[in-house]
């Protein structure tokens, strides 16, 4: 099933397999970044998104990022991430699962 983050009461999955883009400028938008009220709209509805979990979430969001005229673009977490607590999540973008996927990615191109 698909869902948006909007807190429709009693919508509760066991799994929730991605909320894509938790990268700054995404999420929080960067419209919303200057406007302290909307930045906490943001906020809200993002922690609205992982109550929609009981047992697991998947966040994703990007190191770079490909866009039109713009080129690759390197990309930053969102903040909201830095405001969870570390203990109650996984993170798997350190530097040895950087190298491997680096390594995956271009023994697939070789193919």
């Amino acid at each position: 099933a698909r869902s948006t983050s909007r807190p429709e009461p009693g919508l509760v999955y066991p799994v929730i397999l991605v909320v894509v883009g938790v990268e700054e400028e995404l999420l929080p938008h960067k419209n919303s970044i200057p406007d302290p009220n909307a930045l906490c709209e943001e906020r809200r509805l993002f922690y609205v998104a992982l109550t929609r979990a009981k047992q697991k979430l998947f966040l994703s969001y990007c190191l770079d990022r490909k866009g039109g005229f713009n080129g690759s673009q390197s990309r930053m977490p969102s903040r909201f991430l830095q405001e969870l607590p570390k203990d109650c999540y996984n993170r798997t973008d350190d530097e040895a699962s950087r190298a491997a996927r680096a390594t995956s990615e271009k023994d697939r191109k070789q193919k």
